[in-house]
């Protein structure tokens, strides 16, 4: 199974590009048995006027907290991640979003996944970040504003 690279909005006036890195990393962690547990981490990338390209998403760390159901991600390392992609890169590359699994085919954000993505988008009011969920099968890519708007995006 291949993810797909590229996303857009509805209306198509934003596109959200993940590398082939990050297309590696999501694949490595989907949970192909029911009983592996969750996986995530934070989504780096630059920003090109409305359009998102990802380059990298951290891999779980030994602080998280994993369940077959559950993710809990922890600042220790993907903090870390963060900080150094944006010193390496003179500041063109930062944090953009958020990953994990599901073990679903088609996975559907929960009611706690939606509330976690809002206290993130707050705290970057002036621009929208990226959610992903990885079903065994399928990515669900959204982007999330502060004012709680949610953009589903399709395959382009």
């Amino acid at each position: 199974m291949q993810f797909l690279t590229e996303w857009v909005t509805s209306d198509r006036r934003r596109l959200v590009v993940l590398s082939p890195d990050v297309i590696a990393t999501l694949t490595r962690y989907r949970q192909r048995f029911f009983w592996q547990m969750e996986a995530g981490g934070i989504l780096l990338g630059r920003r090109r006027g409305s359009h998102i390209e990802v380059v990298q998403a951290t891999e779980p760390t030994k602080h998280d907290r994993r369940s077959p159901f559950q993710f809990k991600r922890e600042t220790c390392g993907h903090a870390q991640a963060a900080v150094h992609a944006w010193t390496q890169t003179g500041g063109t590359t930062d944090y953009v979003g958020e990953w994990h699994t599901h073990p679903q085919r088609e996975p559907v954000p929960s009611s706690i996944d939606r509330e976690e993505w809002h206290k993130l988008a707050v705290l970057r009011p002036e621009r929208p970040i990226v959610a992903l969920v990885v079903g065994t099968r399928a990515l669900h890519v959204e982007l999330v504003t502060v004012a709680g708007q949610v953009s589903l995006l399709s395959m382009a």
